[in-house]
């Protein structure tokens, strides 16, 4: 199992509702199956005007093909573990927790799934 971070925006061409489903496309699966039974944090891109930066954490259930679309799959969100930061990480702060998790990040993959490893 790894810790993820899912990146997601408001304005998203992926049907995510993060406290429920992340939508992704087949070329993530293996990554995302890596975080299946753990926990992810969710990031909202520095692109997006006012970012909110790491804004929530949430436990993926399950990995499912996403019944409306075949090429893409869905990661469960375990009902009730879906939690908003109260104080949302933007990018200046950001900073911080990257030198301090500098040899985790996985940086071979800049698309929209990131994992972290050494626990």
């Amino acid at each position: 199992m790894a810790f993820g971070v899912f990146i997601h925006r408001t304005a998203s061409i992926y049907d995510d509702v993060p406290s429920e489903r992340y939508q992704f496309p087949k070329q993530y699966l293996t990554r995302v199956q890596q975080c299946e039974g753990d926990w992810i944090v969710y990031l909202e891109p520095s692109k997006v005007r006012h970012t909110k930066g790491y804004f929530a954490v949430a436990k993926v259930q399950d990995i499912i093909p996403d019944p409306r679309d075949a090429d893409m799959h869905l990661a469960v969100i375990e009902p009730g573990t879906y939690l908003d930061l109260a104080i949302q990480c933007r990018f200046a702060m950001s900073t911080r927790l990257s030198s301090m998790v500098c040899s985790m990040i996985s940086v071979r993959f800049p698309e929209g799934l990131r994992l972290l490893y050494g626990r």
